[in-house]
């Protein structure tokens, strides 16, 4: 795993795997531990997990050795030794080694200092074994609190901070270690250790402070006194960050966090709390002009939903949704809020409103959509008159023809002559629809959907059947305009299998067999699947032929 760290240093994956891999392995030391009965007490345990940063940090910095270059950034990982027997086992070996050494000197000795040797090697002895028990005492001092230290994640918060040392500015990696530390026990000094690091690196991030933010709550149980101990720490923090940010967003997401957590609680108390704060949080950043747009739609819905007093609903959200629109002019939601709330105001005609948000947002296609539902409805009921439908229509499309071609813009083109043609058919029949199209011809350039759109109406207007009849006579004109529209179509790239089966089926109905060859092998160049449409052509010869 180092090597491969030493290689790749910026792999993500090979980091999380590391860090599995220490915290795998100080969990399994803290079970074998307690097997052998070598864990600390449940008080000491609940200290240390009570206060994770009592762990002296110096020991981190200095296993963390970023003077190092960069192919060496991997801690060394030290060897834990559980059983203080090992460690006496070592020091008796290595006392009697020096007895053996003493013994041999001390026969080239005079007789007549041995007395005195021995006296005064008793008393060395003595002085030696005290400090033999002490230096034993502080070393099984030191081995314990490094034990303790190592029981702590240690050697976890070095991967870590190597970790981000390589790849430093990547929020969602760090929240993956957060998501690894909830899969084992014990981890809320590591945990803490992660957020602290969020919270110091990210410090002007948006998204990084929400989610610091929020981990109080993590992981609670919604019903528990804890959860509601979490939620007002959490709150106070949001309110703190708001305010040391001055961030419009953060805001936002404050009040998405009182949205959710409003939900997501079981206890009627503490939703009335956070409904009362929400209302709130929304008023006074509409006030301080704090609030985004899309707050101010989510306030709107709010509204509307019942949450404020009845009495005060419809003056705030007129005041509400006006002001809205004056702040932010190309928010299509908030025109179209402010266009369903409109049709019960009196003194403020929607057709005015629909002007004014077309006028700020000329590509929208829902504000499209509304208008062009709402004109017809409108004439439905006879409030506008054909020759008001007229003026509109053509006024709709002058304004589409003018846009710059793109996506967008071509399907509200599309949208605008399409139900201009249809309209057309409705009150005046083929021949009005034929001077609506050949008219839109010498204003705009047509697109695929006009010539379909106008070969439905040709169809259905002459009758033409599904499949051949010999009793059917399609009309001349019909015949010409049709022969015309196809021919237009089919030029088209984005022709479809569909169309040109359809052109073929045609063709057939008015008993051209040869033609339809001939139109046959034309696809066959240009479909996007020929094996589609040879199985499709197939189909249609044998039905073709069974109805002979």
């Amino acid at each position: 795993m180092q090597r491969g760290l030493r290689m790749i240093s910026t792999s993500d994956e090979l980091w999380k795997e590391y860090f599995k891999l220490e915290l795998s392995y100080v969990n399994k030391i803290r079970a074998r531990r307690a097997i052998i009965s070598l864990n600390p007490t449940k008080e000491k345990k609940e200290e240390v997990e009570m206060e994770p940063n009592n762990m002296d940090d110096s020991m981190i910095e200095e296993n963390n050795d970023y003077s190092q270059l960069d192919n060496d950034i991997i801690p060394i990982i030290p060897i834990i030794i559980d059983e203080k027997s090992n460690s006496n086992h070592n020091n008796n070996n290595n006392n009697n080694d020096d007895d053996d050494d003493n013994d041999d000197d001390n026969d080239d000795d005079d007789n007549d200092d041995d007395d005195n040797d021995d006296d005064n090697n008793n008393d060395d002895n003595d002085d030696d074994n005290d400090n033999d028990d002490n230096d034993n005492d502080d070393n099984d001092d030191d081995n314990n609190g490094t034990i303790n230290k190592l029981m702590q994640g240690i050697i976890v918060k070095i991967v870590f901070s190597n970790a981000i040392k390589a790849i430093p500015n990547d929020l969602s990696f760090r929240k993956e270690f957060i998501d690894i530390c909830r899969q084992y026990p014990d981890t809320l000094s590591i945990v803490d250790y992660i957020y602290q690091s969020i919270a110091k690196d990210f410090r002007n991030d948006i998204e990084a402070r929400s989610f610091f933010v929020e981990r109080h709550i993590f992981g609670l149980d919604v019903n528990s006194l804890e959860y509601i101990t979490a939620i007002k720490k959490t709150v106070e923090e949001y309110r703190e960050s708001v305010e040391e940010l001055d961030s419009k967003e953060l805001l936002y997401l404050f009040t998405e966090f009182l949205r959710r957590s409003m939900h997501k609680s079981p206890q009627e108390t503490l939703q009335n709390y956070l409904a009362r704060l929400l209302s709130k949080t929304y008023a006074r950043a509409f006030h301080i002009n704090m609030a985004s747009s899309q707050m101010l739609c989510e306030w709107i819905d709010w509204i509307l939903a019942g949450n404020e007093s009845e009495e005060s609903k419809f003056e705030q959200i007129q005041e509400t949704i006006l002001k809205a629109t004056e702040l932010f002019p190309h928010s299509t939601d908030l025109w179209l809020r402010r266009i369903n709330f409109s049709k019960n105001i009196q003194d403020n005609p929607l057709e005015q409103v629909y002007e004014l948000a077309l006028n700020h947002n000329p590509t929208s296609q829902d504000l499209w959509n509304s208008y062009v539902t709402w004109i017809l409805y409108k004439w439905e009921i006879n409030e506008f008159k054909n020759k008001k439908m007229e003026a509109i229509f053509l006024n709709a499309v002058s304004k589409v023809a003018s846009m710059q071609l793109n996506e967008e813009t071509a399907n509200i083109k599309d949208l605008i002559v399409i139900q201009y043609i249809n309209w057309s058919h409705a009150i005046g029949g083929l021949e009005k629809t034929r001077q609506v199209y050949k008219d839109l011809l010498s204003k705009l350039i047509p697109s695929l959907a006009f010539y379909q759109a106008c070969i439905i109406i040709e169809k259905q207007d002459a009758g033409i059947p599904n499949s051949k009849n010999t009793n059917f006579q399609i009309p001349k004109d019909v015949k010409v305009h049709l022969e015309w529209l196809y021919g237009q179509a089919c030029q088209f790239q984005k022709a479809s299998i569909e169309l040109w089966m359809d052109y073929i089926q045609y063709i057939i109905i008015i008993e051209d067999e040869n033609r339809a060859a001939v139109l046959y092998e034309q696809a066959l160049e240009v479909v996007s699947d020929p094996e589609e449409l040879k199985r499709r052509f197939r189909e249609l010869t044998l039905s073709s032929q069974s109805e002979e």
